[in-house]
């Protein structure tokens, strides 16, 4: 008998979540927070996160959200880790999903990231059943001052989630990608 695939083709997942993720983007681009302020943009991944039915824990250092996905198989931990907070200048790009918040803007793409992370989530929840051991979805606040990573961990985050391997999304934002 052969022996089962790994390999999951996630390309109709994405088609079908890509919609909503650049909403989401649209969503974060439009109001940005400063590091350790990222209330509303915590709020709305933690939301996310929970309505995909995964245990959400929040205000780890500060502002930070963790959302553990537990596969049905055993297995190690995976972190994945975005971070969410903006920077303190002006959106000049006129475009219509533009920063609302006077000198706050996500120039650095950590919106782009934030929905990345949380698409991934989306779309490993409708194959949980294939998933050996547990994915953890970090969202860390104050990267730009450098100091959110380290008030999480001082918080408890690595002992929590005891991670084998981590992964930090990051884009370029000047590529162009899909014209989205």
């Amino acid at each position: 008998m052969p022996e089962e695939s790994t390999l999951v083709d996630l390309s109709r997942d994405i088609d079908e979540l890509t919609p909503g993720l650049i909403a989401l983007r649209r969503e974060l681009h439009q109001h940005p927070e400063l590091a350790f302020e990222e209330m509303r943009t915590a709020a709305t991944l933690a939301g996310r996160m929970r309505a995909l039915g995964l245990a959400v824990h929040e205000h780890i250092g500060d502002t930070g959200v963790l959302a553990a996905l537990q596969g049905a198989k055993r297995g190690g931990t995976l972190l994945i880790r975005a971070d969410m907070d903006a920077l303190p200048m002006e959106d000049a790009t006129g475009r219509e999903y533009a920063s609302k918040a006077k000198n706050r803007n996500h120039a650095c793409g950590h919106d782009a990231h934030a929905a990345v992370v949380a698409g991934v989530a989306e779309a490993l929840v409708r194959h949980r059943d294939r998933i050996a051991g547990r994915i953890a979805f970090v969202f860390q606040p104050a990267d730009e001052p450098m100091r959110g990573a380290k008030r999480m961990i001082e918080d408890g985050l690595l002992e929590r989630i005891k991670p084998d391997m981590s992964l930090g999304v990051h884009v370029l934002p000047m590529a162009n990608a899909c014209g989205r």
